[in-house]
């Protein structure tokens, strides 16, 4: 069960510089104000199977890891710092993170500002007050732990690198098992014009589809002229495009459609559930299946880092182990909070009912008193 702590006024006075502190450096690691761009899923498909390759981190700035970024008169940020911060950021931000000024700039004041509020919590001795002492030796053993969980990684890393022969029979296997993993199904990059039927009749939208592609037969502008019929949305940004899509994406109808042009044409009208399309195919690339060379770093990084998991949870799964045999058994059964069996399933059904929308037949009023108003 959770605890709740009642903090007096004084001693969240006592305590504001440390929890700042604490709550600027949770910022830093959190998002530091950088997010990747979104990618948007076109109508009539699924999500793709696998997020774009992020792009190649940009070349940093040679400067000696000693060199002052920032100094305020109390404390001050190094490049060494501003190097160690932006490694805990994810991966897949941090090659685009130093492209703009405002961001390194907003990571190096936060960096300040911690270490400023360190520095003062240390000048005001804080860390030494019975409490807060107990609650940074608990976040250093934390780390440690972190750092003891990051070397066992490391140790079977090393292990596996120093060896790769008896994995690549594995390799081998693998890739004979599960050549569809290696398979890119046949694509299709085509675009559309849709003439909705929520707002017309069948016949009137396919009447329009028909002129629409009789212009374009005439040599109309395929985008410019989805930007001004089409009545899908993402048609006045896209020009109609739908990139390339293999099979499985798109309503079956569209589907059938679209696979049995020739890149280059243009289909008759072609009805679903959505509307009347006219579609165009630009280019169908057919299937390519990886040999097992191309697929081989893949599969071997795969193996690795299997490998380096199942390391790591044996090792910390003999460590629980342990300190589960070590635990006193006795003393657990003495912190249960014993609940009588019949209160405990009232309260269940009261949290049931306070659950349930307040028009819901037997729902609880949310914001019920427990007390008289006359009190």
């Amino acid at each position: 069960m959770n605890n709740l702590t009642v903090i007096s006024p004084a001693a969240w006075r006592r305590r504001a510089p440390l929890l700042a502190a604490a709550l600027v450096a949770c910022s830093l690691g959190a998002q530091a104000q950088f997010q990747p761009p979104t990618n948007f899923n076109r109508p009539g498909q699924s999500p793709s199977a696998s997020p774009p390759a992020a792009p190649a981190a940009p070349a940093a700035v040679r400067m000696d890891p000693n060199a002052v970024l920032a100094d305020n008169g109390v404390a001050r940020i190094t490049r060494a710092d501003y190097d160690m911060e932006l490694m805990r950021l994810p991966p897949e931000l941090r090659g685009g993170f130093p492209t703009s000024d405002r961001r390194i700039a907003d990571l190096i004041t936060r960096l300040l500002v911690t270490r400023t509020l360190a520095l003062q919590a240390d000048a005001a001795g804080l860390p030494n007050e019975p409490e807060n002492s107990r609650k940074l030796a608990s976040e250093l053993e934390r780390a440690k732990a972190q750092l003891m969980v990051a070397r066992l990684e490391l140790d079977a890393a090393r292990r596996f690198d120093a060896d790769t022969r008896p994995w690549e029979a594995r390799a081998r296997d693998v890739y004979a098992s599960s050549r569809a993993k290696y398979t890119t199904p046949e694509q299709l990059t085509a675009s559309h014009i849709l003439f909705s039927t929520e707002k017309r009749s069948v016949d009137e939208a396919t009447r329009l589809a028909l002129d629409a592609r009789a212009k374009l037969v005439a040599g109309a502008d395929f985008a410019t002229l989805a930007k001004e019929l089409s009545d899908e949305p993402a048609a006045k940004f896209t020009g109609g495009s739908l990139g390339a899509f293999p099979r499985g994406q798109m309503v079956p109808d569209f589907e059938k459609a679209a696979f049995a042009l020739a890149p280059g044409t243009l289909s008759e009208p072609v009805r679903t559930s959505f509307g009347v399309h006219v579609i165009r195919v630009e280019k169908k690339t057919p299937e390519k299946v990886q040999t097992f060379e191309e697929a081989r770093p893949a599969i071997l990084a795969e193996l690795r880092q299997n490998y380096i998991s199942s390391q790591r949870d044996e090792a910390l799964g003999a460590l629980q182990e342990k300190a589960r045999a070590g635990t006193n058994a006795d003393l657990v059964q003495a912190m249960v909070i014993r609940v009588d069996p019949a209160m405990l399933e009232q309260l269940q059904r009261d949290d049931a009912r306070q659950a349930l929308p307040p028009s819901t037949p037997g729902a609880t009023p949310r914001n019920r008193r427990a007390i008289s108003p006359s009190n």
